[in-house]
């Protein structure tokens, strides 16, 4: 939803994901669509978010727009990001969930932005 750095689908993350990942994936993301996609190709771990999209079809803020007030929002996305800031390589591209898991973290090693 952040055009303006670039429009990438999971097809991206995946590609990515090719030439870099040797085991078990976490997947942090906002849709189901994108969840299923990857455990086609890898062994993922997810954490279970209620506050989930369908698909990977919206092209607004709606969900974040729908949920801002919504406590259990942001406790799911701090989740995903204190999960995220335990990888050793993180797979991302402009967010502030990522650049959060990154700042927490020390163990991340490698970055690969798309």
């Amino acid at each position: 939803i952040h055009p303006e750095y670039g429009v990438f689908t999971t097809a991206d993350f995946i590609q990515k994901c090719r030439y870099i990942v040797k085991g078990p994936v976490f997947v942090a993301s906002d849709n189901h669509e994108a969840i299923e996609m990857m455990r086609k190709d890898y062994e993922i771990v997810t954490f279970d978010c209620l506050i989930r999209e369908v698909d990977e079809t919206f092209t607004h803020y709606g969900t974040w727009i729908k949920y801002a007030y919504n406590r259990q929002m942001w406790e799911e996305a701090m989740i995903d990001m204190i999960a995220l800031s335990r990888a050793k390589e993180l797979i991302c591209r402009t967010s502030n969930l990522s650049n959060a898991a990154i700042l927490f973290s020390n163990t991340i090693t490698k970055i690969h932005r798309l």
